[in-house]
């Protein structure tokens, strides 16, 4: 659903520049993970992106807190370091967010 397929979408344009990424993106949606068509896609293409569902609603808030995100707005997805420390987050779609996802990892790898 919308705006999870933006995101996904436009994690699926930017396939080879997160492939060397080694799990340092993940997802966290509203709804339990469904195999929808995109999401499908983008598990079996990237498998190293993490899809986590936000059924416990103190871990969604945890998150979101964490990363001064809005609580509640879905998906959020994260881009952490290599001790899963969060670097950077975005609630919602908004255009550009994998690039800056992908931005703020290669930062901190630098």
């Amino acid at each position: 659903r919308e705006p999870s397929e933006h995101i996904l979408n436009e994690l699926l344009e930017s396939g080879s520049e997160i492939a060397h990424l080694q799990g340092r993106i993940f997802l966290l949606k509203r709804e339990p993970v469904k195999k929808d068509g995109t999401l499908e896609k983008v598990l079996n293409t990237l498998p190293e992106i993490q899809v986590w569902d936000a059924t416990r609603w103190e871990e969604s808030v945890h998150v979101a807190g964490e990363m001064e995100m809005e609580k509640n707005k879905y998906p959020l997805a994260v881009a952490r370091d290599e001790e899963g420390n969060g670097l950077y987050a975005t609630a919602g779609y908004n255009v550009g967010s994998v690039q800056l996802l992908i931005e703020s990892i290669e930062a901190e790898q630098d």
